[in-house]
């Protein structure tokens, strides 16, 4: 092999030694510039710390950003510098001015009718319909009647049925009076809990007899 031959041969060996040096110095950077973005801000503080250089020269005031956490420093010839990532919370915002009312709604689709309800409790529980001698001619059932003296009756209810907390009246009529409308005279009251007793008097003449009506309220 000549001189030149030689001579190049040394030169492309050492630029390929050069080359390969640097490409790992530039992986060697891209790794560790990996490293610094995935911790940079801090963890939890969120802050950003930078080297900033102090030296006279043409390099004077340049900054770079290092990963802190990661235990990076800077040199004796570069200041530490840092800032927050997140700035403080700002005031509360004035409210804001009230909103248009919104348009009327449409009308809901009228309601299914609802089922019809139970028959109510008759305000007239018991009654009982007398004729001046004492006979029932109809009641709500089961009434008997006491006519043992002229004008008196003794109108009583089923055995077990309790009216004495009941509201009760009674009514006398005129026999012969086929529209039955009530005359004066008449007493009542209770003297037991299923009986009402009606007394039917006028002035001048004593009992007498009539048409007698009983009704109870419970």
């Amino acid at each position: 092999m000549g001189t030149h031959e030689a001579q190049r041969a040394g030169r492309s060996g050492r630029f390929r030694f050069i080359a390969g040096l640097a490409s790992g110095v530039v992986a060697s950077a891209l790794l560790v510039g990996g490293t610094a973005m995935a911790a940079i801000p801090t963890t939890g503080t969120h802050v950003i710390y930078a080297c900033r250089s102090i030296v006279a020269g043409s390099g004077l005031g340049a900054t770079r950003i290092i990963d802190y956490q990661a235990r990076q420093r800077c040199r004796t010839s570069e200041r530490l510098v840092s800032w927050n990532a997140v700035g403080p919370r700002g005031a509360q915002g004035v409210p804001g001015v009230q909103g248009v009312p919104g348009i009327q709604g449409v009308p809901g689709i009228p309601g299914v009718p609802g089922s019809k309800g139970d028959p109510g409790t008759p305000a007239v529980k018991y009654w009982a319909r007398v004729h001046y001698d004492g006979t029932v001619d109809n009641s709500s059932g089961g009434v008997t009647v006491n006519h043992a003296v002229t004008g008196f009756y003794a109108v009583a209810f089923p055995a077990g049925v309790d009216v004495s907390n009941c509201a009760y009246t009674a009514s006398v009529f005129n026999t012969s009076d086929v529209l039955a409308t009530p005359i004066d005279g008449a007493q009542y009251g209770l003297s037991s809990n299923n009986v009402v007793v009606v007394l039917r008097t006028t002035t001048g003449s004593g009992n007498t007899d009539a048409d007698v009506a009983v009704a109870v309220f419970c």
